[in-house]
């Protein structure tokens, strides 16, 4: 009983001196990467950090020259990328275009005022989140998108 009640109290401060550590904690040239990655993994547990929130902060804590190669290594492709991020960005609205217009609070609210004038098309009874001329409009971004970006995909193969 002595020894549970010890290990509790031996330490009264341990979450705020971890917070501490893990605030302080940046990486240096003379540091070891895997020791770091290590270190920022076990005070991200301790202190509870969202596994969301991980990647900022993990790279606020890279050393700057490193921070500068893994952004060179990203803009390389940024093109490519820059596409491929546009066409799930649309794709991922147009499904919570999709399930928001089951939602039954939209419902509601557009039951309540007839008045609801979408701000896309201009046409009563629905929002531009729902507005079906602006979820055709996106899928053709979405294809034009695809199609230009196998073309230049193409053009770089024939180079």
């Amino acid at each position: 009983m002595f020894e549970h009640l010890k290990s509790i109290y031996e330490n009264a401060n341990k979450l705020q001196n971890v917070k501490s550590d893990y605030h302080k904690l940046i990486m240096h040239n003379e540091n070891n990467y895997h020791e770091f990655v290590t270190k920022f993994l076990h005070l991200t547990e301790e202190v509870k950090i969202v596994r969301r929130d991980y990647k900022t902060d993990f790279n606020d804590k890279l050393f700057f020259d490193l921070q500068k190669m893994k952004s060179k290594s990203s803009q390389k492709n940024e093109s490519n990328i820059f596409k491929q991020n546009t066409l799930q960005t649309v794709n991922s609205q147009t499904l919570l275009s999709i399930s928001t217009t089951k939602s039954s609070t939209v419902k509601k609210v557009l039951s309540f005022h007839s008045d609801i004038q979408c701000y896309y098309c201009k046409k009563k009874d629905h929002i531009a989140r729902n507005c079906s001329a602006k979820q055709k409009s996106q899928q053709m971004i979405a294809e034009l998108t695809e199609n230009d970006a196998s073309e230049s995909s193409a053009d770089s193969e024939k180079e």
